[in-house]
C-alpha cells in the first residue's frame, strides 16, 4: 500500500477528488457538506499515518537483521584471520629463508628459476647460460660456456 501512497498517481488522484468534490459543492451546496470532505480526508489521513509506520517498523527490523548478520560475519573473519595469520608469518619466514640460501645462480647471476646454466644446448650439446638455437642451419645462436 505504501508504494500506492508514495506515487504521483496517488496525489494527482487525491488533488482530482478534492476539486471535484469542492466543484460539485459549490452547484449543489448541501448534497456533499465540506465537513463530509474533512472528516473523509482526517481519515484518511490517519490511514496513512499508520501505514507508513508500520513500513518504518518492518524496515527498521529488516536493518537490525542485516546489521546482526553483518556482525556475525564480522566475528566469523576476525576468527579465521587470527587462524591464519601465524601461518602466513611462517610461510613468509620459509620464504625468506630460501630466498637467502638460494637467491642467485653462482653462473650466471639470474634468479634460480630464470637460470638455465645446467641445461645442455639442443643444438651444440654444451651447457647454456641462454640458448636460442637457428632450427634451420643447427647452429647455437647464442654464447655458450665451455664448461
Amino acid at each position: 500500500m505504501t508504494k500506492v501512497i508514495r506515487s504521483w498517481v496517488f496525489l494527482a488522484c487525491q488533488v482530482a477528488f478534492v476539486a471535484l468534490w469542492t466543484g460539485f459543492n459549490r452547484f449543489f451546496p448541501q448534497r456533499l457538506p465540506l465537513e463530509l470532505l474533512q472528516v473523509l480526508l482526517l481519515t484518511e489521513g490517519c490511514c496513512i499515518g499508520s501505514v507508513v509506520l508500520m513500513n518504518q517498523y518492518r524496515q527498521a527490523s529488516l536493518s537490525q537483521r542485516i546489521a546482526l548478520n553483518d556482525y556475525l560475519v564480522d566475528c566469523q573473519i576476525r576468527r579465521d584471520v587470527k587462524e591464519l595469520h601465524p601461518l602466513i608469518k611462517e610461510m613468509h619466514r620459509d620464504m625468506e629463508e630460501e630466498k637467502k640460501n638460494n637467491s642467485l645462480c653462482d653462473g650466471c647471476g639470474e634468479p634460480r628459476y630464470k637460470c638455465y646454466c645446467n641445461i645442455d644446448c639442443q643444438h651444440c650439446g654444451k651447457k647454456l647460460i641462454h640458448c636460442i638455437g637457428d632450427s634451420d642451419t643447427g647452429e647455437c645462436l647464442v654464447k655458450t660456456s665451455n664448461n
